[in-house]
C-alpha cells in the first residue's frame, strides 16, 4: 500500500513505525529497521539521527555481525518523558510514576476520609506526585501524561464522574479539569475496574489472552471488559457495570436502585453488615472474639480471618457473596464467551474460600467453564492499568 501526504506527515508516520518497531523488539540495528519496514536505508538513517538528537532514541551497543561492521543497537530512551498513574478506586489511593517502558519508578499512597470532597482528593493527589517527581530527580514539565482510575462511570462528553462509588464525594467535579489546574501534561480519565482490567491484561493473569473479564469486588463490584484484545466500554462509558446486575425479582424493589441489587447484597460492606448483625445477637464464635465485642472493629479483613480459622458464620457469608457473585459471573460469561476470568478488589482476602465456591457456582451454570483466577497484581492491578492508558496516549501523540 503506497501512503500518501505531505513530507513533513510522512516523515512523522515513518518515525512512528520506526519507533514502534524498535519498542516491539527492544534492541534492533539500522538495518534490521529497514529491512522490517521495507524503507530505504537512507530514509531510515535520517529519521534516526533525528529521533537520536532529540533523546527519543538512544544507542544501546554492538550487535552480531554478519560479515561486515558490528551494526550499533538503537533502544527507545525510556527517560525521554514520564507517566503518571493515579489510582482512586481504594479507600488508600495508589500513586506511581513511570517511565516509557513502563517501569514503575517511584510510588506513594493517601488515605482520604469518607465522604471527602473530590476536589480535596484531587489537590492531594496532585501535590503528592510533585512530591514523588521532587524525590525521584524528575522535572513534572517532562510528564507526558497523567491517567486516572475513577471509582465511577466516566463521561468525556461531559468531564463528569457519574455513579460514584458509595465512599466518594464526586458528584459534580471533572477530575481532569481539577488535575490541569496543577500540570500542564493531559490527564486520561478511565473507570477503575476497567483500568485494572487493562492493568491484568498487559501485565498480570491475561498476558497473551485477547478475551478476558476482571471481575472487582469491594465496596462496589463492577467488571472490566477486555475483547478480541479492546476494552469495551460502551457508548457511554458504562460496560461491565454488573453491580446494577438483576439476580432476582426483588432487585425491582427501590431499596437497590442507588447501588443496584448485586452489590447491595455481595459486596463486602454487606459482608460486614451480615456479620455485624450475627455478633448482634450475641452468638459465641470468632467473629464476637475477633472484634472483642465491639461491633465497631468488625471489618471484612476480620470476617475473612474468623473464616480461615474455622468459624462456620463467617465461611457461609463469604460462600454466600460468592455465589451471588458467581451468578453474575455466569450471565456475563453466557453473554461475551471470555477465555479468562480475574478477579480482584478486597475480595482477594477471603482467599480460597471465595474462589473455590465461586468456580462450583459458574460450573453448576455453565457446561464450559472459562478458567477463573485471582489478580496476580493484586493491589497494583490498577496502577498498571494506569500506566497502559498513559503509555497508549503518548505513543500515540509522541509528535
Amino acid at each position: 500500500m503506497v501512503v500518501t501526504g505531505t513530507p513533513k506527515l510522512l516523515r512523522e508516520l515513518n518515525a512512528r513505525l520506526i519507533i514502534d518497531t524498535i519498542r516491539e523488539a527492544g534492541n534492533l540495528s539500522r538495518a534490521e529497521v529497514a529491512r522490517q519496514l521495507g524503507l530505504s536505508a537512507p530514509t531510515v538513517s535520517l529519521i534516526i539521527e533525528q529521533l537520536l538528537s532529540k533523546g527519543i532514541l538512544q544507542e544501546t551497543g554492538t550487535g552480531d555481525s554478519s560479515g561486515g561492521r558490528r551494526p550499533i543497537l538503537l533502544a527507545l530512551n525510556p527517560n525521554y518523558r514520564y507517566v503518571a498513574g493515579v489510582d482512586l478506586g481504594k479507600q488508600e489511593i495508589g500513586i506511581a510514576l513511570g517511565n516509557l517502558n513502563g517501569d514503575l519508578i517511584g510510588e506513594t499512597t493517601l488515605t482520604f476520609t469518607h465522604g471527602e470532597a473530590g476536589e480535596s482528593v484531587i489537590n492531594r493527589v496532585a501535590g503528592a506526585i510533585k512530591d514523588l517527581c521532587r524525590a525521584k530527580s524528575i522535572d513534572s514539565q517532562l510528564l507526558a501524561a497523567i491517567a486516572l482510575a475513577v471509582p465511577g462511570v466516566y463521561d468525556p462528553a461531559t468531564g463528569l464522574v457519574k455513579m460514584v462509588a458509595r465512599s466518594f464525594d464526586w458528584e459534580g467535579l471533572r477530575p481532569e479539569k481539577a488535575f490541569q489546574a496543577h500540570f500542564t501534561a493531559p490527564v486520561i480519565v478511565k473507570n477503575d475496574v476497567n483500568t485494572a482490567a487493562l492493568g491484568e491484561f498487559w501485565r498480570g493473569q491475561g498476558r497473551g489472552i485477547n478475551n478476558l473479564a476482571y471481575i472487582s469486588v469491594g465496596l462496589g463490584i463492577g467488571a472490566g471488559i477486555i475483547l478480541n484484545g479492546q476494552l469495551l466500554e460502551g457508548c457511554r462509558g458504562a460496560a461491565g457495570e454488573i453491580g446494577f446486575m438483576a439476580l432476582g425479582a426483588e432487585a425491582l424493589q427501590a431499596t437497590y436502585r442507588q447501588y443496584g441489587h448485586l452489590e447491595t447484597i455481595a459486596s463486602t460492606a454487606a459482608v460486614v453488615e451480615q456479620a455485624r448483625r450475627v455478633v448482634t445477637t450475641g452468638k459465641p464464635g470468632l467473629l464476637l472474639g475477633l472484634c472483642r465485642g465491639e461491633i465497631s472493629r468488625l471489618d471484612f479483613r476480620l470476617v475473612c480471618q474468623a473464616a480461615s480459622l474455622g468459624d462456620e458464620d463467617a465461611r457461609e457469608l463469604l460462600e454466600r457473596m460468592a455465589g451471588w457473585v458467581g451468578l453474575a459471573v455466569a450471565n456475563l460469561q453466557q453473554v461475551l464467551d471470555v477465555e479468562l476470568i480475574v478477579v480482584g478488589g478486597e475480595v482477594l482476602a477471603a482467599g480460597e474460600i471465595f474462589l473455590t465456591k465461586l468456580r462450583e457456582t459458574v460450573s453448576a451454570i455453565i457446561s464450559q467453564s472459562p478458567q477463573i483466577l485471582f489478580s496476580s497484581l493484586q493491589e497494583k492491578t490498577g496502577l498498571f492499568g494506569t500506566f497502559a492508558v498513559a503509555l497508549d496516549y503518548v505513543y500515540d501523540n509522541l509528535f
